[in-house]
């Protein structure tokens, strides 16, 4: 009675569901898992997965179901349901999995997506489903839907607390991957962000792009000298490499005493030895593989292994 009690505890958590780690965990041996579901008391969903006796199949017990034995989160269009964003309502459950993993399901009505990308998940729980963080279920959604609802979606997460910060930078790590979806939800981006200085953004944007790449963390705000003394403060650099990167932003060009300065130091900064990368918010926000590419690149003309 004391292990039925403690696996009606564990099912009530659970959506009416038993993974057969609970069912060992409790003490319920393989023998006795046959016999439960021979006489009704469990119902076998997918490998590893059972249903209680008695407890109703909903949509968040099935998706819950297909993410336990998959070991995934739910994903997408289910995602989007959990978050409620995009207007979508549950339907079929949907997860994702690492692109290694196999992956056998007894319900062939689930979605099951294969990812690259399973490090960006950021994962979380919504009504004690393992789910997909908020910025990738956008970024996931929008390889499925028009661009009308998806600035609903990107509406609806800002409301719920996604900031301009974390939509972008989710938006070009996964641009750096290739995902399908990211120049829809890139021009969305761009409706609603509008034409503010992106400059103190772009530093953090590149800072996890070149993380994500791999490649050693540059310093940031390093002050340069040379045998005249102070030549300039650069935004990025790798200062044992001689490699200085500059970020720059639309409202910076637009200055033009600021300009000429700008060519003045970058000129100083190459006389004395210095590569010298230069990137936009455009470039990094469109073109993040060719920035990894043109670092990883610089690195290795300094001898630095990357």
């Amino acid at each position: 009675m004391s292990r039925d009690h403690d696996l009606s505890t564990i099912a009530r958590e659970q959506h009416g569901l038993l993974s057969l780690e609970d069912l060992r965990r409790v003490g319920v041996p393989a023998a006795d898992v046959t016999r439960r579901c021979h006489d009704g008391r469990l119902t076998r969903l997918h490998p590893g997965v059972y249903l209680m006796g008695g407890a109703p199949i909903t949509w968040h017990a099935r998706q819950l179901a297909a993410c336990l034995t998959t070991g995934g989160v739910a994903s997408h269009r289910a995602a989007a349901a959990l978050w409620r964003i995009g207007g979508l309502h549950p339907g079929r459950p949907e997860v994702t999995v690492p692109r290694t993993r196999r992956v056998r399901l007894v319900d062939t009505d689930v979605r099951v997506h294969q990812s690259l990308a399973f490090d960006l998940v950021d994962a979380t729980v919504i009504d004690g489903i393992p789910v997909t963080g908020l910025t990738r279920s956008l970024v996931d959604l929008a390889r499925f839907t028009g661009p009308a609802r998806l600035g609903h979606a990107v509406d609806e997460a800002r409301r719920r607390g996604a900031t301009w910060p974390e939509l972008w930078e989710c938006l070009v790590l996964h641009a750096r991957r290739g995902r399908p979806g990211i120049v829809r939800l890139r021009t969305v981006f761009r409706e609603r962000y509008g034409d503010r200085d992106p400059e103190s953004l772009l530093e953090r944007i590149f800072l996890r792009l070149v993380a994500d790449a791999g490649l050693p963390r540059p310093d940031v705000q390093v002050v340069v000298h040379d045998t005249h003394g102070f030549v300039a403060r650069v935004d990025v650099a790798y200062p044992d490499a001689r490699i200085a990167i500059e970020l720059d932003s639309l409202r910076w060009h637009l200055d033009a005493a600021a300009f000429e300065a700008d060519r003045r130091k970058r000129n100083r900064l190459k006389l004395a030895g210095w590569q010298v990368l230069e990137f936009t918010w455009q470039m990094v926000t469109e073109e993040p593989r060719l920035v990894v590419a043109q670092v990883r690149e610089a690195l290795r003309v300094a001898g630095v292994a990357a």
